[in-house]
């Protein structure tokens, strides 16, 4: 079964049920499908591809379900990284990964910012802030508005089973 494909599934054939609860929001698996296509839409955008590495620094949030999901639609890479690490941990973990995009928020951006120039393989266009404008970072939100909510289906990430 391939991964990217299960909330596409669920959109089909369930569209109008909840498929997550986040604080207030509460998207139903259409809802969800079109803003996690938006995403995978806006990443390929962006020039990410399969087997490209995103991480994200983030609180439990919706944008962070996002980010997994999208991800597994194109067959990038998550790397998601603890809120509590150190700045210097945070740097060996990320050119350790070879990640090629970092998503974070404003309560973690004075973190990443005070790191961006440790990290060569991070794109100065590829550094994603999920509420809120700063300069140096894109605004989430922003790429979803201006993506397309068709779905991606070029997805090679494949649940198989072994026969023993």
């Amino acid at each position: 079964m391939n991964i990217g494909s299960l909330l596409s599934r669920n959109a089909k054939y369930r569209p109008d049920h909840e498929a997550v609860v986040c604080g207030d929001l509460r998207p139903t698996y259409l809802q969800f499908n079109r803003d996690i296509n938006r995403f995978a839409n806006a990443l390929l955008a962006l020039g990410v591809s399969k087997g490209d590495k995103i991480a994200y620094l983030l609180p439990n949030c919706i944008e962070l379900l996002e980010i997994q999901w999208a991800s597994a639609k194109i067959g990038a890479v998550v790397v998601p990284l603890s809120t509590g690490f150190r700045p210097n941990v945070l740097v060996s973990l990320l050119k350790g990964a070879e990640v090629a995009m970092l998503v974070t928020s404003s309560l973690l951006v004075d973190s990443v910012e005070s790191i961006k120039t440790e990290l060569p393989t991070i794109a100065h266009d590829r550094y994603i802030l999920t509420d809120g404008n700063r300069q140096g970072f894109r605004y989430y939100c922003g790429l979803k508005a201006g993506a397309s909510d068709s779905n991606h289906v070029g997805c090679s990430v494949t649940l198989t089973s072994r026969s023993t």
